[in-house]
């Protein structure tokens, strides 16, 4: 009555990023950028999950895994460097889940899903970009930048999956379905700046709030998460 599964996903991310040719508005100089391609090529999704059937028609679940996220880094030198160097999303599901017989050969299932959300986004800034128009100095020096940190985190959300199946009496064919309902996780954390163009900042009385060199702030960020529909046919 008792059924175990370990696995993972393995996937093999090649992003590409690509930026514009630009004319300088200070020199009249036409820019041109060099294509830019993530440096991390196998992300790993693990899966665990258990099973037990506690009576004759009635199956219960538990599963935690990982359905969103990825990891994907960039050259800190590349043309992407202003928007991104690297972004990260974690998303753990914890779903306990139970399924019953219905008759005929159909089963129906229903999970809750418990969401822990994280996500992280890295880039370099430059002076123009955080205090000036960064349409006037499209490519800045790289002495000029510095480094942006953004994160988040959804430490709960809850979802759910509905899922419907057959199984013929030689039990030879199945055919299953399943929907697993959208979510939006609400990512609250900070954000850190550096860079040494930055002066102090002070309050009204001149008391240093926050020294040269760095920002720090809170954020909000909102991710959804895709509605996804399954459905599957396995033969003897």
């Amino acid at each position: 009555g008792l059924q175990l599964e370990l696995s993972t996903d393995l996937f093999l991310p090649r992003v590409t990023f690509f930026r514009r040719p630009q004319v300088d508005p200070n020199t009249g100089a036409n820019i041109s950028y060099a294509r830019s391609e993530n440096t991390n090529r196998v992300i790993a999704a693990p899966y665990l999950g258990a099973s037990y059937r506690v009576h004759e028609r009635v199956v219960a679940g538990l599963a935690v895994y990982a359905p969103f996220g990825a990891t994907i880094a960039f050259p800190e030198d590349g043309s992407q460097r202003q928007v991104v160097t690297k972004i990260a999303l974690t998303t753990i599901f914890v779903s306990p889940a139970v399924a019953v017989a219905v008759g005929n050969g159909f089963s129906v299932g229903a999970t809750a899903n418990l969401i822990f959300g994280d996500l992280v986004l890295e880039q370099r800034n430059a002076l123009p970009y955080v205090t000036g128009d960064p349409e006037q100095y499209p490519d800045p020096e790289m002495g000029l930048e510095g480094t942006t940190r953004l994160a988040g985190r959804d430490p709960f959300s809850i979802g759910a999956t509905f899922g419907a199946g057959w199984r013929s009496g030689d039990g030879r064919i199945a055919i299953g379905a399943s929907v697993m309902t959208p979510v939006t996780l609400k990512l609250e954390g900070d954000a850190h700046v550096e860079n040494a163009g930055i002066s102090v900042l002070v309050d009204q009385n001149n008391n240093e709030l926050q020294p040269a060199g760095q920002r720090d702030d809170r954020v909000r960020m909102s991710l959804p998460l895709p509605l996804v529909a399954r459905f599957g046919v396995a033969v003897k």
